[in-house]
């Protein structure tokens, strides 16, 4: 149902109705601007990112063949803006400046995040997913903040779903891992 209504949508947005893309805007914005704000940690910046993401998907709405959802699409043309940002941001900053790209602001979703309900606690996961690559952070966040399908995610990152099960499986191992540095998490895995 949710897809013949976006199908409505993106018809009446390509015979020159463009309000209604402010409906596809407000429903998909918190997810659009979450996954730009995993990426930068700058509020505006991310902010920027995401709202540049909406003019790509509505510059390249023809092109859209409704083979996948919508949000697939969306996430995906989000993902690449991303991306293509950092590309531009790393050859304008400093090594340092690198180092800063993880986000500080998780949400807790998972069983397991689920029992870090504390600040310091949350801030150790934080650290921790900090220390993963930027394609780790992402296959992350989209499995289990988003919590797309495995099948999702392989079209937004442009992977075959084996590869998305083996990057998935390797960057919860690196995350436990990080972790489990902290004596205080690892308590609270093994009470």
């Amino acid at each position: 149902m949710e897809r013949e209504i976006e199908k409505i949508y993106i018809r009446r947005i390509l015979e020159g109705d463009i309000e209604v893309f402010s409906l596809l805007v407000s429903k998909y914005q918190n997810l659009v601007f979450t996954i730009c704000s995993r990426v930068f940690d700058n509020k505006e910046e991310a902010e920027d990112i995401a709202q540049e993401s909406f003019i790509k998907c509505y510059q390249s709405l023809k092109q859209f063949k409704g083979e996948s959802k919508f949000s697939s699409w969306l996430y995906t043309i989000t993902y690449n803006t991303c991306m293509n940002h950092l590309k531009y941001k790393k050859r304008q900053t400093s090594v340092e400046d690198i180092a800063n790209v993880a986000d500080q602001d998780i949400i807790e979703q998972d069983h397991i995040f689920a029992k870090l309900e504390q600040k310091e606690q949350t801030n150790l996961i934080q650290q921790a997913l900090s220390k993963l690559e930027l394609d780790e952070q992402m296959i992350i966040q989209l499995y289990y903040y988003e919590e797309l399908p495995i099948k999702e995610i392989s079209n937004i990152l442009s992977l075959k779903i084996e590869n998305v099960k083996i990057k998935l499986f390797r960057s919860r191992k690196k995350l436990f891992t990080n972790l489990s540095l902290h004596s205080q998490f690892s308590t609270l895995i093994y009470e």
